[in-house]
């Protein structure tokens, strides 16, 4: 895995100041897309802000995304935290060692709310509400020894949400195998059908098209692991010839050792991989997926200044925030920048009349607005914190990675069908 630039860290921290930032992607287009909502108009009232929202992409007006979830027996296991908020983590059960037993998820977890597969769940549901439905559409397949699409791509917000929710009430005892291929093979069918574009959507005939995929199992089937990813190899050409590109995220799965598949798809399609040890914490680091390519969002007072403030965006380059303004005229400047340097620049002019708060409805509105930007800001410093741990912890892991890979290349010996879910 590669380490995290430092630029990565200054980004972040841009963010908190008024200038948000996203992974830059190796995209070969320069054209940028920046379509601003707000501001617009005359502003009066007790705060000096202007909120400021908008949308940016590198090449292509919109995406189409499936989201693929291991559901196959070993993620009825423990995730590592409480996923389900209810004061305790659940642990794995002694009986789950037993594979005549092991499929019963009552005896995997003790407290089913708390396993991977709750935590896929919820990671699904972050992600869900974190896309802007005017760009991007969204389906969802889960696989195990085989792949079913539960919703297709452009699914209403509802549709997925209703499905994670049947998902998460599922008790099926779940299947050992995990057939990453069939996976493959079904995410791209739902790309492909979905390939028309909608005319309401803009710059529908340009879509990136993507898969996401989160699993924490060894692909096994078909044959064993060694044919099952040369299998999900196979589709790799498909994929790049289609234009999709795939972000894989393994879950506690030992990288060198069962998750290479899983960062070799990613790499040779244009995506990310992401090991994430501890399964619970993908809730959060689905959403350092980035669909849009853009390398940089600056909000800025053009007549003052300042920038922006709490500005922040989403994994398909959605982005929100406010920026201050002064009596009078202010002209607000949004500058989305592509990974090579191409920009795109878009100017608002607001006029802006201060006033004392209207009755106290308004001064609780304006009060709230105060404590979200106090809570925005605060979230955003702290996922620079937890960024910079998780970059000198990926140095480090880089480093073993290296040593390690060329000694246990030619020693590792061929493993054989698996019957039961990984502990």
């Amino acid at each position: 895995m590669r380490p995290v630039p430092l630029q990565r860290w200054l980004a972040a921290l841009s963010v908190c100041l008024g200038a948000a930032w996203l992974p830059v992607a190796a995209a070969a287009e320069e054209q940028v897309w920046l379509d601003l909502l707000r501001p617009e108009g005359a502003l009066s009232g007790p705060l000096a802000l202007a909120p400021v929202e908008g949308w940016a992409t590198t090449g292509a007006g919109g995406h189409d995304v499936v989201l693929v979830l291991d559901v196959s027996g070993s993620t009825l296991l423990p995730s590592g935290d409480d996923v389900d908020g209810d004061g305790k983590v659940g642990r794995k059960l002694r009986s789950a060692d037993d594979p005549l037993r092991s499929f019963n998820p009552r005896r995997l977890c003790s407290d089913p709310g708390d396993s991977v597969r709750a935590a896929e769940i919820a990671a699904a549901r972050r992600f869900v509400d974190a896309l802007d439905p005017d760009h991007t559409r969204l389906g969802l397949v889960v696989f195990a020894d085989s792949a079913e699409e539960r919703a297709p791509v452009g699914a209403s917000r509802e549709r997925l949400e209703a499905e994670l929710d049947r998902l998460a009430r599922e008790a099926d005892f779940g299947w050992a195998a995990t057939n990453l291929a069939g996976a493959l093979d079904r995410a791209g069918e739902s790309l492909a059908a979905a390939a028309e574009p909608v005319p309401s959507a803009p710059g529908a005939a340009g879509r990136r098209r993507w898969i996401v995929i989160l699993s924490d199992g060894t692909p096994n089937l078909p044959g064993n692991p060694r044919r099952a990813a040369d299998e999900a190899r196979a589709r790799l050409g498909g994929a790049v010839d289609q234009g999709i590109r795939i972000h894989a995220f393994a879950l506690g799965l030992q990288v060198m050792e069962d998750g290479q598949v899983f960062r070799e798809i990613s790499e040779a399609t244009g995506g990310r991989f992401a090991w994430v040890k501890r399964p619970a914490d993908v809730v959060a680091r689905l959403a350092d997926v980035d669909l849009s390519g853009v390398a940089e969002i600056e909000v800025r007072n053009a007549s003052t200044g300042e920038a922006g403030r709490a500005v922040r965006v989403s994994p398909d380059g959605r982005f929100d925030g406010v920026v201050p303004i002064s009596p009078g005229e202010n002209r607000i400047r949004v500058t989305a920048r592509g990974p090579r340097g191409s920009e795109s620049v878009t100017e608002r002019v607001v006029h802006f009349d201060p006033r004392e708060a209207d009755g106290p409805e308004e001064r609780r509105a304006a009060d709230a607005t105060l404590e979200w930007l106090r809570s925005r800001t605060e979230a955003l410093e702290l996922g620079l914190h937890v960024e910079r741990e998780r970059t000198q912890a990926r140095d480090v892991r880089f480093e073993a990675e290296g040593a390690a890979s060329e000694m246990a290349a030619d020693a590792a010996p061929e493993r054989g069908d698996v019957s039961a879910p990984r502990p």
